[in-house]
């Protein structure tokens, strides 16, 4: 929860749920860089929701895989089942337990910055914005990422969409 939290019991925060959450090194640093933000007034406090990785994070971040992600990443598909967990059980957890505003924003990267834009694309009422860092676009062949925009195209209502690619992948703008 954001600082002040426990002594102004009526304000209610937005909430951003962060992938990866059992990489502590970078969930602490997120959260230490949101706290930094959010005091300086550059964003809004908010409640942060950290979602650890299960037994196998390509299975859980990944859509079903074809073509050469198939053959080399044989647990893949479970994305629409994690996309249901978080959407369907921790997000009404979340607003049952805290204090929030409707405004939720689901932040990830590699995979998860895939897993990101699939959330997008297959459930778009389910959060208000998506962070997609180095989103691993080449999954499938690139077909995942055409079919995430096209259905991101669309929508009647144009999510808020954040994309970033960093030096270790191939670059996203083309």
């Amino acid at each position: 929860t954001p600082e002040g939290y426990a002594s102004d019991t009526t304000r209610r925060f937005p909430v951003l749920v962060l992938l990866d959450a059992n990489d502590a090194q970078q969930f602490r640093a997120a959260v230490a860089n949101i706290a930094f933000l959010a005091s300086r007034d550059g964003v809004a406090p908010v409640i942060i929701v950290g979602i650890p990785n299960g037994k196998d994070r390509t299975h859980d971040m990944t859509p079903v895989a074809t073509g050469a992600a198939a053959k080399n990443f044989p647990t893949a598909g479970g994305a629409a089942d994690f996309a249901a967990f978080i959407t369907d059980e921790v997000l009404p957890h979340v607003r049952a337990n805290y204090r929030t505003l409707p405004m939720t924003v689901l932040a990830g990267h590699s995979f998860g910055g895939m897993f990101a834009l699939h959330v997008a694309a297959t459930r778009p009422s389910a959060f208000h914005g998506v962070i997609a860092m180095s989103p691993s676009l080449w999954w499938n062949d690139t077909t995942s990422a055409v079919a995430y925009a096209d259905s991101i195209a669309r929508l009647p209502r144009m999510p808020r969409l954040f994309a970033t690619s960093g030096a270790l992948e191939p670059p996203i703008a083309v």
